[in-house]
């Protein structure tokens, strides 16, 4: 295979006998096939090679052939061709083999790396090929727990085993690299123990600290894999696990590697099936807000910390709500699970809440949207045609937050966490009112041709066609 411009030789990962691995994870107790099967399971005697699932078009979801610069830095340099027929194999569908798939994500830690697994389930039910079960292996953050009893929502007696990886510090706050490779053989055994005991038919890592993990343990237990980089920018899991995968799935073309392999596809952020109808009209406004007990002839400023809160943007949104209710805006503030003490007082005008479940109905009672620049957030927020102010978390190392908003050009206005201040504040609040009605129709005209909205659903079919 060609990885980087260099030639390298495909091999199957085998533990060394007597290696640290081989005591646990090199003996397979259910000798798995090559498809991570028991060896005379009939499924996978009758796993034939054939063609996948139909590739989005060139208009749509896009292969990537590599550019001249000889460059493995994500660029705008990029060639888009057709894509070729995969030689991904397929499991043939006689009778015996008709069954639903067993279907693993990797993600945890922020609702980044958890929502985007949740929408491509969403889909895989509203196309008609559900899951017969749901693997979920994540970090051990109570934020897993939280977002994903969303899912068990929709799949009804469909089961979803969550399974901590145990990455997670004791101290709390995201584990840094020395933490995560310091765990990362325990996760790896626990992982490939998930894997085996749930005949897992494929795995989706949604990057973070738990995708590391859980896609070595399935290259052991020679599982297909597929990997989603949600970020404009490319995560150390995306960079470091793409070789042992099949597919890597990219929302945005910056993300993609220059010279990558063929197995880079830009698809775009996928959204859950709600967000299929596009932006909302008058009337889908008036009825979110009614449904909040709004006054629905008011504007709305919605302001989202993301799944685990912002505390910047709630000591901002403190100070100014008054202000804004008093100048007749109403608030709908997402302040964070236990940061209801951060926000404003109680009062006439004000909406604040620790965790909004229904976001599409959320963004469409907004006029403007404050929020961090998680890439799903954004995503959402450019699906519903949303005039946004970008308040990008400002202590990553790689600023993809800020790479994220930038991906929608003039659709938001980037704002640095140290200037909310009274200012801001201001020029905020006029854009909420009358007067900025013209700015908000043409970032609302740029936001609604920047996401394509059925890239969930062709997420889907991909996955399911890497079988």
């Amino acid at each position: 295979m060609i990885n980087n411009g260099v030639e390298v030789e495909e091999r199957s990962y085998e533990a060394p006998a007597g290696s640290v691995l081989d005591s646990g994870l090199g003996r397979d107790p259910l000798a798995r096939s090559a498809v991570g099967r028991p060896r005379g399971d009939p499924r996978v005697e009758r796993s034939v090679p054939g063609a996948r699932a139909n590739l989005p078009s060139a208009a749509s979801g896009l292969d990537l052939a590599g550019s001249p610069s000889g460059q493995d830095e994500p660029g705008d340099d990029v060639v888009f061709r057709e894509p070729e027929p995969s030689p991904v194999p397929r499991r043939e569908l006689t009778e015996s083999s008709r069954r639903p798939l067993v279907c693993a994500f990797a993600g945890g830690g922020t609702g980044g790396h958890i929502v985007p697994g949740v929408h491509v389930l969403a889909h895989m039910l509203r196309r008609g090929t559900p899951p017969g079960r749901v693997v979920w292996l994540g970090a051990g953050r109570g934020v897993e727990e939280r977002v994903l009893e969303g899912a068990r929502g929709f799949l009804g007696e469909i089961p979803l085993a969550l399974v901590s990886l145990g990455l997670e510090v004791a101290a709390g706050g995201a584990p840094t690299r020395p933490q995560i490779l310091l765990r990362s053989l325990p996760a790896l055994r626990r992982a490939y123990r998930a894997l085996l005991e749930n005949h897992v038919d494929v795995l989706l890592g949604l990057g973070g600290a738990s995708a590391l993990p859980a896609v070595l343990a399935a290259k052991w237990a020679r599982i297909p894999t597929c990997l989603l980089e949600i970020n404009a920018k490319p995560g150390t899991a995306t960079r470091w696990l793409a070789p042992f995968a099949r597919r890597v799935f990219h929302a945005w073309p910056s993300s993609v590697p220059r010279r990558a392999p063929a197995h880079h596809v830009v698809l775009g952020p996928p959204l859950a099936p709600q967000f299929l109808g596009g932006p909302p009209g008058p009337e889908e406004t008036r009825a979110a807000r009614l449904a909040w007990g709004m006054d629905p002839a008011r504007p709305v400023l919605l302001i989202l910390g993301g799944s685990q809160g912002a505390l910047a943007l709630n000591r901002f949104a403190r100070a100014m709500v008054p202000t804004f209710v008093s100048e007749n805006v109403q608030v709908l503030h997402q302040l964070g699970p236990g940061r209801r003490a951060e926000g404003a007082a109680d009062g006439p005008g004000y909406f604040p809440v620790e965790y909004i479940e229904d976001m599409p109905l959320a963004l469409a009672t907004a006029t403007v949207v404050l929020c961090r620049g998680g890439a799903s957030t954004l995503a959402e927020v450019a699906a519903r045609a949303r005039p946004a102010w970008v308040v990008p978390y400002p202590h990553h190392r790689d600023r993809h937050q800020e790479a994220n908003a930038r991906a929608l050009g003039p659709g938001v206005r980037i704002v640095e966490e140290s200037r909310l201040n009274a200012g801001a504040s201001a020029s905020l609040l006029r854009l909420c009112q009358p007067d900025g009605a013209g700015d908000r129709e043409a970032m609302a005209e740029v936001l609604g041709r920047s996401v394509a909205l059925d890239a969930g659903e062709r997420l889907a079919a991909e996955l399911l066609g890497c079988v």
